[in-house]
């Protein structure tokens, strides 16, 4: 009875390690994925701006030819 309970114990003591170490090993997949979800939406973030830069550029550029080409 007693070596019953022991070896309950032990089990129960192994599966509670596996699953702190799987739970470990989540969280850090868990912030591994959180930080390349920042990365990328700091490159977006630089591309659209990139983007708005260009366009305003081109827009000032195409308005101040058409307002040349008047005078």
């Amino acid at each position: 009875m007693r070596s019953d309970l022991k070896e309950t114990a032990s089990t129960a003591r192994h599966l509670l390690e596996d699953v702190r170490r799987r739970q470990q090993e989540l969280v850090a997949r868990l912030q591994g994925g959180q930080e390349s979800l920042k990365r990328l939406a700091r490159s977006v973030w630089r591309v659209q701006e990139q983007e708005q830069r260009k366009l305003a550029r081109e827009l000032h550029d195409g308005i101040g030819q058409n307002l040349a080409a008047l005078v």
